[in-house]
């Protein structure tokens, strides 16, 4: 990757590629922060001068690096980043989510007020958007330490503030199966008046029943029957992401009609889900596995297909071979605690 980095790799190298390559180093040095790696980060902070993407790749790659480390040091980088690029949605966007990974679990009262603050003096769609999924992020594993963070911001007039709401809600009380907190996701998805809120609400159900998988598709069913299609989207995914791994016939039975859904995005949905539950399920345990490889297939190449449920059977793919279908996906380690 080194001919990608400061602008290097020939005078057609484009600020995206050096923006990836960082973003990737950051993925390969993942849960692996040393002086080393922090350096070379910073220096990429030096090299990118003014350039929006190529800030936005180290910024992604330094949060990955330094996820919950809670290191202030760096945690000071990406928020000076943030607040000397106020103008720039780009830049703001990726320092927000890399603040948020920085601190990933710790509940730092500091940082939730800095977020709360700087979200609320935004313009930027992106940088709420960001720092409000940031403090789901810093709420981790919390429970109800985490309520009075989740009640403030749903009670936010910022919709997209309220989204933030569903996935704190979602990482606070992950795999918990607390009912008071489902409770709460389902009534925000059939009473608030946002789209993105509602499905928000719905999928993270999955993060908080993945513990009994077959609770999921039963917990959801109802919202995929919805006049909604933001509502169907999100009872897809609740189940691609508690079911994820299993198998589940109930979850087959769920996602198979919404397929055929008359919504582009929601089919999209249906796909991924799909290919998450029935990663590393052999054709032997489930016959229909060979059926809906062959749908995947068939919509990848279909010109005839809308662009949203393409890319959607392109990433299933992806997903169900992952790692030449030697890799899984699960939200727990092999003894049960939360990853």
């Amino acid at each position: 990757m080194t001919p990608y980095f400061a602008g290097g790799g020939g005078a057609n190298n484009s600020p995206y590629c050096t923006a990836g390559a960082y973003y990737a180093y950051g993925l390969i040095h993942a849960n692996y922060f040393t002086p080393e790696t922090n350096e070379f980060f910073m220096d990429g902070y030096k090299n990118a001068g003014q350039v929006e993407s190529v800030q936005h790749g180290v910024s992604l790659g330094l949060g990955l690096v330094a996820m919950a480390t809670a290191n202030t040091e760096v945690y000071d980088q990406l928020k000076n980043t943030l607040y000397s690029n106020a103008d720039s949605a780009i830049i703001g966007e990726a320092a927000a989510y890399g603040m948020g990974m920085v601190m990933l679990g710790s509940a730092d009262e500091k940082a939730v007020e800095e977020m709360l603050i700087h979200a609320a003096d935004s313009q930027h769609e992106k940088i709420i958007r960001a720092l409000s999924i940031s403090l789901a992020l810093l709420m981790q594993g919390k429970e109800d330490q985490a309520d009075g963070l989740i009640e403030q911001m749903t009670r936010s007039k910022d919709a997209i503030m309220r989204q933030g709401a569903m996935y704190a809600i979602g990482c606070a009380y992950a795999g918990t199966m607390n009912s008071q907190a489902t409770q709460k996701l389902l009534k925000f998805a059939v009473s608030d008046v946002n789209d993105d809120v509602k499905r928000a609400a719905v999928t993270n159900v999955g993060f908080l029943l993945f513990r009994k998988p077959k609770l999921v598709p039963e917990t959801v069913k109802h919202l995929a029957d919805s006049h909604n299609p933001h509502l169907r989207y999100g009872a897809a995914m609740a189940v691609g992401i508690g079911c994820s791994g299993t198998g589940l016939n109930e979850a087959l039975r769920l996602l198979a009609p919404l397929t055929n859904d008359q919504t582009d995005f929601v089919r999209q949905g249906a796909l991924i889900a799909l290919s998450l539950v029935f990663i590393q399920v052999t054709e032997a345990q489930e016959p229909k596995v060979a059926t809906l490889k062959k749908l995947f297939k068939r919509m990848t190449s279909d010109r005839h297909e809308d662009l949203l449920s393409r890319m959607g059977a392109i990433i299933s793919n992806g997903i169900i071979n992952a790692a030449g279908r030697n890799a899984t996906i699960s939200l727990t380690t092999r003894d049960g605690h939360i990853r």
